[in-house]
């Protein structure tokens, strides 16, 4: 399945942000900087190319807060038993209106489990030390640097 994904992501992508150009939805969504020492917690996703921080949109009838511990649940396995606020902004990428918020969490170890479907790799790198990534995610972790 995650072949298929891989293959067919380009094409995916496209409907996708063709679908939003035409619509203009609003949207919300809710990502977590996840911190072990001095160390934070990348993921890549099989439908993106850059660095990313585990999280995802924010369904009815859910906090921001229940989102982001949600989704750290269902992409890396993490169980996070409390998160922080960063202040929320919004991003007009890919041709929607998008309030991002985003949360810090501190946790005790390294371990995770990765949703095979959805997660293509995670890694741990040093907070001074980060790759290239996304606008949104570089915002988020300007954001929680500047906390």
């Amino acid at each position: 399945m995650k072949k298929i994904i891989k293959l067919f992501r380009p094409v995916l992508i496209f409907c996708m942000r063709s679908w939003w150009y035409m619509t203009r939805p609003k949207t919300s969504g809710a990502k977590v900087v996840i911190v072990c020492g001095d160390e934070i917690l990348l993921i890549k996703t099989t439908y993106g190319y850059a660095y990313t921080l585990p999280g995802g949109g924010i369904k009815k009838n859910e906090t921001p807060e229940m989102a982001a511990k949600r989704e750290t649940q269902e992409e890396v396995g993490i169980q996070l038993d409390s998160v922080f606020p960063l202040p929320p902004f919004v991003t007009h990428e890919e041709y929607k209106e998008d309030t991002v918020y985003g949360f810090y969490s501190e946790v005790g170890n390294k371990d995770y489990k990765l949703d095979a479907l959805e997660i293509d790799s995670a890694e741990w790198f040093p907070a001074d030390n980060l790759p290239k990534t996304g606008s949104v995610t570089a915002k988020i972790l300007e954001l929680y640097k500047n906390k």
